[in-house]
C-alpha cells in the first residue's frame, strides 16, 4: 500500500467571515458607505469631494457604484486633473486608512459586547490542533481577540504566536510589562493578514522590513474595551498611520512595503503546499486582481476547494475562470449548521491522500 500524506488545508477569509461572527461587522459596500458618510460629514474633507461624489453619497450610493473603483480613483493620479486637484485627491486617500480603521474598531467593539459564537471557538481549536495556515483579507482583530480570550483548549496561544511575531511589537516592554514579555512561544496556527490590521501602525511609503509595529495591547477583549497603551507607546503610535491596505482595484501602489510583501510571500508558500482550500466569506470579485493572481500563481495542483458563502455561485464562477480546484459548497455557519461545518472540516483534515 503506497504511503499516504496528511491533508494540508489553507483557509482564505473575507468580510463574510467576520459578518458570520457578528452582524455588526461591515461588508465591503457597507464599509465604503460608512467612509463616504464620514467624508461628507467632515467640514475639512467634504470640500475635497467632487460634485459627482457628493451627489452620490447624498443619494445613499457609493460613487462609481463600486467601492474599489472609487477608492482607486482617489489613489491614482488622474491625467485630467490639475496638480492642486491631484493633491486634494491624495489627501482624501490618506484619510482612508484612518477612517477605515476607526469604523472597523467601532463595529468590533459592538461585536465584542456579545458572547463569542460557539462555532468560532470550535474553528479556532480546529486551526490550533492542525497548525493550519489562515489567510485573512480582513482588517479586524476578531481572531486575535478570540485567541486572547482563551478560546483554545489546553495550550493557550496568544496573538504573537499566531502571527509569528511579525510584524513585531515595539522592541521594549512597557513599564507595566508587555503582554508577551517572558512568555514561552506556543506552536499554533499561522494567521496571514494580507491587507494589514487595525492594530498595526507604520508608513506605507516605507520599504524597510521592520517599518511596521504591532500593538497587541489594542486588541479588544470580548466583553470589554481595548486595553490602553502607556504614554510611551501613545507617543510612538501618534507618529505613524494605521497599516491598512484600502480595497483598491490596483493595490500595486501600496505593496512596496517589505513587511507586507513578506506576509504575501508566506501566504503564497502556504497555498503552494495546500491540497484543500477553504474560501470562507470571500466572493473573489474579478476586480481584486492581487488575490486572483495569488491563487492563479500558487494553486497549480488542482486541490479540493470548499466554498462557505451564501452566494457561492459567484466564487465558483471566479474559480472556473482560473480553472482551479474541485469545488464543494457549504452555507455560512449559523446556530443550526455550525456543527456541520466543524464536522466537515474535521473529516477533511483526517483524510489522507495517495
Amino acid at each position: 500500500m503506497p504511503a499516504k500524506k496528511r491533508s494540508l488545508t489553507v483557509f482564505i477569509l473575507g468580510a463574510g467571515f467576520s459578518r458570520a461572527i457578528s452582524r455588526h461587522m461591515p461588508l465591503i459596500d457597507g464599509l465604503g458607505m460608512a467612509v463616504a458618510e464620514n467624508f461628507q460629514q467632515s467640514t475639512s474633507l467634504r470640500g475635497l469631494l467632487d460634485g459627482y461624489e457628493t451627489d452620490s453619497i447624498e443619494k445613499g450610493l457609493v460613487p462609481f457604484g463600486n467601492v474599489e473603483t472609487w477608492f482607486t480613483s482617489l489613489a491614482v493620479d488622474q491625467p485630467f486633473l490639475s496638480e492642486s486637484q491631484k493633491l486634494q485627491r491624495r489627501s482624501l486617500f490618506v484619510e482612508l486608512a484612518d477612517q477605515i480603521a476607526e469604523e472597523i474598531k467601532d463595529q468590533q467593539f459592538q461585536a465584542s459586547q456579545h458572547p463569542q459564537p460557539e462555532w468560532l471557538k470550535e474553528l479556532i481549536n480546529h486551526w490550533h490542533r492542525n497548525k493550519s495556515d489562515v489567510i485573512t483579507l480582513n482588517y479586524d482583530t476578531l481572531i486575535e481577540s478570540a485567541v486572547e480570550a482563551d478560546s483554545v483548549s489546553g495550550e493557550r496561544p496568544r496573538a504573537d504566536d499566531i502571527l509569528g511575531s511579525f510584524p513585531p511589537t515595539p522592541p521594549q516592554p512597557p513599564p507595566t510589562g508587555g503582554l508577551n514579555f517572558g512568555r514561552k512561544p506556543v506552536s499554533s496556527f499561522s494567521l496571514h493578514k494580507l491587507h494589514g490590521s487595525t492594530t498595526w501602525f507604520g508608513r506605507l511609503d516605507s520599504s524597510d522590513l521592520l517599518s511596521i509595529v504591532r500593538f497587541d495591547d489594542l486588541v479588544p477583549r470580548w466583553g470589554s474595551r481595548a486595553l490602553g497603551l502607556g504614554r510611551e507607546w501613545d507617543a510612538l503610535k501618534d507618529t505613524l498611520s494605521p497599516m491598512i491596505l484600502p480595497p483598491l482595484a490596483d493595490k500595486s501602489v501600496l505593496y512596496g512595503n517589505a513587511t507586507m510583501s513578506s506576509i504575501w510571500r508566506r501566504a503564497h508558500s502556504a497555498l503552494v503546499k495546500a491540497n484543500h482550500i477553504v474560501i470562507f466569506g470571500y466572493s473573489m470579485p474579478p476586480t481584486d486582481t492581487s488575490i486572483m493572481a495569488l491563487i492563479a500563481n500558487a494553486v497549480t495542483h488542482d486541490p479540493e476547494i470548499t466554498v462557505i458563502n451564501p452566494n457561492a455561485e459567484i466564487v465558483e464562477k471566479s474559480l472556473c475562470t482560473l480553472r482551479r480546484g474541485n469545488t464543494n459548497v457549504v452555507q455560512s455557519p449559523t446556530k443550526d449548521n455550525s456543527e456541520e461545518l466543524i464536522h466537515l472540516l474535521a473529516r477533511v483534515e483526517s483524510q489522507s491522500t495517495d
